[in-house]
């Protein structure tokens, strides 16, 4: 298919057939065994089971679906307890657009027999199939709203296919589709469409569309309602904008918008007279904002969570915006001006990272704006710079896809990422990564209450096994080194009695060595065994490639939590191989400790 030409849908169906073929894949093929409803998105939808299952706005039922789908280490906690009544501590409104679709899986429950309790295998693909849906159709509506402002068909297709898959909405619209953001970013679609149509036409039909779709972004996420700053950029110029204004001839139009708009927005308050007889609740508990000390530096640049270094397309569509303002300024810092105000407010929460996130996941819903800066961008320039830009937003993609799957793999972590756990990590896909920074090696927090270093310099013979293949040479340090060979299943091997050698309540071990690397994606790793005459008490194996970063000589380390140990154990620790790849080794450390 040719990136200039063909229909919104000769665009779409080849992405939806993409997401279809990568989702069943990466997450849906085994969902039965892994609920997809998970997460904070269990509070989003846990209003449809209570109203059409339970019939319980007090969410009693939730312990027992806790029990039978879900490992304790899954559970959340979405509900709040006020003097008056329990309530849920997130907005109704995502759960609205999920409702078709969890009628569909409900359907399906009892067709083919499976329990009819809102949380089987087809209320869980239920939710998938509606956070495909929503997110389609509102990349659909953006489309549409580009193809009506006559940009170059180029331009729109990139941008919608980058919104598809240089997005963080490529993770959550099939790993975590029960979260709100495909939902939001449905209503910010349309909201962008409607206003431009009324804008165009002045018709009443499509200026209460547009109330209705405030409502319902307002009813999943208050804040959402900050986009109504946003909306003039989808009037053609200033003047287009002003005519339509509140005026003697289209107060109707106004407040018939408003009206609508109030009764969407009213359903939440209503939901909370009913479970504490107070029409307002704040949900949240003691979170909230802190609106003068905003974190924007860590909330746009941060290696934990930083919007343009998880979604780099973004700065991308950053620079389109601040180089359209100079052609068309009513546009472009209408656009400017939401995102700095939004960017200020998304800063500001409690807890500026959000918690378990793949990337900066607030401003997913506000991709389209972004992603407008690529398409005046390119409307810009000409054939060869267009060309670096399909390619550039080409890599773009690419890198957000295989993120997305590291993420899921537990490669990028859920919270925690460094500069050095980024970039060490960065597009690789190894499974020796996986888990890899959950605890990186030389970084636990410990206090050495106690500790004894045995080391190795391989000068002199000190009894350590595999010690007398050190041979003369180019040393990290003296004049020997071991060659750990490429038939070699053992390194050096420290071995000692723990009655003789350990501190006091030794409970941890740390290794480390100098080592030169003819391949540095070597499968040569850590080993720390302890063992006795009844057999293995601890044994653990830690790769050494992820912190490898070229082929000098080089410290790698591991810390082994092996937990207090008896008397009469044997401790041995070496790195052991069983792939081809050869490395040198010197200047080896064996650490034991007492950690607190």
């Amino acid at each position: 298919m040719a990136m200039t030409k063909g229909s919104t849908h000769r665009l779409l169906l080849p992405c939806l057939l993409v997401y279809l073929v990568v989702g069943m894949l990466m997450r849906w093929g085994n969902i039965a065994h892994h609920p997809i409803i998970d997460s904070d998105g269990k509070g989003y939808y846990a209003y449809l089971p209570a109203i059409l299952i339970h019939h319980d706005l007090s969410f009693g039922f939730v312990d027992d679906y806790e029990a039978k789908y879900y490992e304790p280490s899954h559970r959340v906690e979405f509900k709040l307890q006020t003097a008056q009544g329990t309530v849920n501590k997130y907005f109704v409104g995502t759960a609205v657009l999920m409702s078709p679709f969890f009628v569909l899986g409900h359907l399906a429950a009892h067709l083919n027999g499976s329990p009819a309790d809102g949380y089987s295998w087809p209320y869980q693909m239920a939710m998938v199939i509606g956070a495909v849906f929503w997110l389609f159709l509102g990349a659909w509506l953006f489309h549409r709203f580009l193809a009506n402002r006559q940009h170059d068909a180029g331009g729109r297709n990139w941008a919608v296919v980058a919104l598809l898959f240089a997005t963080g909405l490529f993770y959550y619209a099939m790993a975590e589709p029960t979260m709100s953001h495909v939902y939001s970013l449905f209503t910010v679609c349309a909201a962008l469409y409607a206003a431009q149509r009324y804008f165009e036409h002045g018709a009443l039909k499509h200026f209460v569309l547009l109330g209705a779709v405030m409502g319902l972004m307002v009813l999943i996420r208050p804040i959402n309602g900050l986009f109504a700053l946003a909306l003039p950029l989808a009037a053609a110029d200033l003047g287009q904008f002003r005519s339509h204004l509140p005026q003697k001839g289209n107060v109707l139009h106004w407040l018939l918008a408003a009206l609508v708009f109030a009764a969407i927005c009213s359903v939440q308050p209503f939901i909370y007279w009913w479970q504490t007889g107070s029409p307002w609740v704040w949900s949240y508990g003691e979170e909230g904002f802190d609106f003068a000390r905003p974190e924007v530096m860590n909330v746009l640049f941060s290696y934990r969570k930083g919007l343009f270094v998880y979604t780099p397309v973004a700065l991308l569509g950053l620079v389109g915006l601040l180089y359209h303002a100079r052609k068309n300024a009513f546009q472009a810092l209408s656009a400017l001006g939401f995102l700095a105000i939004i960017t200020w407010v998304i800063s500001s929460w409690w807890m500026w990272y959000y918690g378990g996130s793949f990337g900066m996941r607030p401003f997913l819903e506000f991709m389209p704006l972004f992603l407008m800066g690529i398409v005046w961008l390119w409307d810009a320039v000409g054939r060869w710079p267009r060309r670096l830009l399909m390619a550039l937003l080409a890599v773009l993609m690419y890198v957000n896809v295989v993120q997305s799957y590291q993420y899921q793999q537990n490669i990028l972590l859920w919270d925690g990422m460094t500069k050095e756990s980024y970039w060490g990590s960065f597009l690789r896909s190894d499974r020796a990564l996986i888990g890899y920074y959950n605890d990186w090696p030389g970084k636990w927090a410990y206090t050495g209450v106690d500790s004894l270093t045995f080391s190795h310099d391989f000068e002199q013979l000190q009894g350590w096994k595999n010690e007398e293949t050190a041979v003369e040479g180019d040393a990290h340090s003296g004049s020997r080194y071991v060659e750990f060979g490429r038939l070699s299943g053992f390194g050096p091997v420290f071995a000692a009695e723990l009655d003789r050698v350990g501190p006091q309540g030794m409970n941890t071990v740390r290794v480390e060595a100098m080592v030169r690397v003819k391949d540095f994606r070597t499968g040569a790793g850590w080993v720390v065994s302890i063992q006795d005459s009844v057999g293995v008490r601890f044994w653990a194996l830690l790769p050494i490639s992820p912190q490898l970063k070229g082929r000098g000589w080089q410290r790698v380390s591991h810390v082994f939590k092996v937990g207090p140990q008896a008397p009469g154990g044997r401790l041995e620790a070496y790195l052991h191989k069983t792939d081809p790849s050869a490395l040198d080794i010197d200047d080896m450390k064996v650490i034991f400790i007492h950690a607190e």
